[in-house]
């Protein structure tokens, strides 16, 4: 790519940056150095939308796609609290938790840039967090990076704030943790599966289920049995991504679970803000391989979670929002999920 080009793509993305599009974050002057090149994907039909901008990177190693995905997604970490929220549904490795390397990668670059708090917190729904957490070795990087390692469901009630959205599905609202709805900015590391139950897609719009507390706050209203005996969980699930929305997402789909005991080695990581605009994506990538019938048929934004989610209002409503964003390695790709977006 040419300085002109290279030029013209910078001022692309430089744009999408500042129209605002996540709250909390903003781009830094300094950053444009450390941009890869870019090329922009065929969702540039109508240019006066705004676009939620989507990065594809090809990388096996996870260190280095983590870095780029920071470097053209600059956000202002001096002076801020950050809470990082990983993928944690077993012990076993990616894509059934967040790869170390990208945990430890994100925080040295959080404390690199001077944030002044550090916490990174999941909950596992069913089984004990913390022995998770020690399977991994997760309290002693704490110790040696320096952030706080929080095992949601080990936290007093006092450090629960109960939220009640008007209308709601939720018979009494839900409970999520201070540390995440105090925060300047919330990271999600997430990963690509494909759930037993509906609405088996689990990346960015179900991670939200990993801040979950199990009552509501001064009572013995269990959060967990209601979503479970929810005949349809996708509203309540919807509603705690809007009660505290990621600054940014990055997700893991160097290697994707199709179904049990069957990966497939994508050698891809996405990156963006908006987590509707990142599932369709990681979707469109599920389905360039043997996908299992309850994720292959229909258009993309015809999925059940995502029709839902963009019928909301608080995320982007068609593909037509989503702009593709590729280093050069990535552009074919690109342009083959571009397509099946329709973008």
């Amino acid at each position: 790519m040419d300085r002109r080009n290279f030029l013209k793509h910078l001022a692309s993305l430089s744009a999408l940056l500042a129209s605002g599009a996540w709250v909390g974050c903003a781009p830094s002057t300094s950053a444009t150095t450390r941009r890869m090149p870019l090329r922009v994907g065929a969702s540039a039909a109508n240019p006066t939308r705004k676009r939620s901008p989507v990065a594809l990177i090809s990388a096996i190693d996870r260190r280095e796609a983590t870095e780029k995905a920071l470097g053209m997604f600059s956000i202002v970490l001096r002076g801020k609290r950050v809470f990082i929220q990983p993928t944690l549904h077993s012990r076993k490795p990616s894509p059934y938790s967040t790869h170390t390397h990208i945990l430890a990668t994100l925080a040295r670059h959080c404390r690199s840039h001077e944030c002044t708090e550090l916490a990174v917190g999941t909950r596992h729904p069913d089984q004990p967090t913390a022995p998770l957490f020690r399977a991994k070795q997760l309290p002693t990087m704490a110790r040696e990076l320096g952030f706080d390692l929080l095992a949601i469901d080990e936290l007093p009630s006092h450090q629960w704030r109960h939220v009640r959205p008007e209308p709601s599905a939720w018979e009494q609202g839900f409970a999520l943790p201070r540390q995440v709805l105090d925060a300047d900015v919330y990271i999600q590391l997430t990963t690509a599966l494909v759930g037993d139950e509906p609405p088996h897609l689990k990346m960015a719009l179900h991670g939200a289920r990993g801040l979950l507390g199990r009552r509501v706050p001064g009572t013995e209203h269990n959060l967990f049995e209601e979503l479970a005996s929810s005949a349809d969980p996708t509203a309540r699930q919807l509603e705690l991504v809007e009660a505290r929305p990621p600054d940014l997402i990055l997700l893991d789909a160097i290697d994707v679970d199709m179904e049990p005991r069957r990966y497939e080695r994508c050698g891809v990581f996405i990156a963006g803000v908006d987590p509707l605009a990142v599932d369709a994506v990681g979707l469109a990538l599920m389905r360039r391989y043997q996908t299992p019938d309850v994720l292959a048929d229909g258009e993309l934004f015809d999925h059940p979670l995502l029709r839902a989610a963009a019928s909301r209002g608080s995320m982007i409503s068609s593909a037509s929002e989503i702009e593709l964003l590729s280093d050069e390695a990535s552009a074919p790709l690109a342009e083959e999920l571009g397509a099946r977006l329709g973008i």
